[in-house]
Formats: C-alpha cells, sequence, structure tokens
C-alpha cells in the first residue's frame, strides 16, 4: 500500500494546485483533509490524476513510501489554529504516526 511519493494535508486552493502540480510532473500524491468532503470533490475533479485519498492520518502515513515526506497546506486563520492549538491537534498527531526518517 506505501507507494505513494509525498502526503499532502489541507486541500483548499493553497494545497490543491502544489498537489495537481506534483501529480502532473509524475509524483504520487497521497492528500488528506479534515473535511472528507473536500477530499471526495477533489478527487471526483482530478480523476485521471496519480492521487490517494486519506482519510485519516494514519491512512496517510500508510500511504506513503519511507522516507515520509508530508506537507501541510492549510489556510490561514482558525484552520492553521486547529493544527496547532492543542495537544491532540492534527499536527501532534501526525508527528506521532511518522518515523524518525520522515520529513515534515
Amino acid at each position: 500500500m506505501a507507494r505513494h511519493d509525498i502526503g499532502l494535508i489541507g486541500l483548499a486552493v493553497v494545497g490543491q494546485n502544489p498537489a495537481l502540480n506534483m501529480a502532473r510532473n509524475g509524483y504520487r500524491v497521497a492528500v488528506y483533509n479534515r473535511t472528507p468532503a473536500a477530499t471526495d470533490e477533489f478527487l471526483a475533479r482530478h480523476r485521471d490524476q496519480p492521487i490517494a485519498a486519506a482519510y485519516t492520518l494514519p491512512d496517510l502515513i500508510a500511504l506513503l513510501r519511507r522516507p515520509r515526506i508530508v506537507t501541510l497546506t492549510v489556510k490561514a486563520g482558525a484552520p492553521v489554529d486547529s493544527m496547532i492549538d492543542t495537544a491532540d491537534s492534527t499536527l501532534v498527531h501526525c508527528i506521532s504516526c511518522l518515523d524518525e526518517d520522515s520529513t515534515l
């Protein structure tokens, strides 16, 4: 299952464009968004691209080959705050899923 080159968290415009650029240039991309509907809509529009959906952070990490590379592309404001503000935040959860040789 671990066959994707890079993971991308966040599918607002700031995340969609890099995901598409990487996919169009030969990279296999796995994407995660906190709202599954945004993930589904994005994939429905870009079925011809080598992009896979993950609906949980552990699933995103499982899709990635080692060493794992994950990029955060989260819209400014409340979404960023929710990523970093609490001990059970998305960022803390993501870090806990990664190996020492991973890049975030």
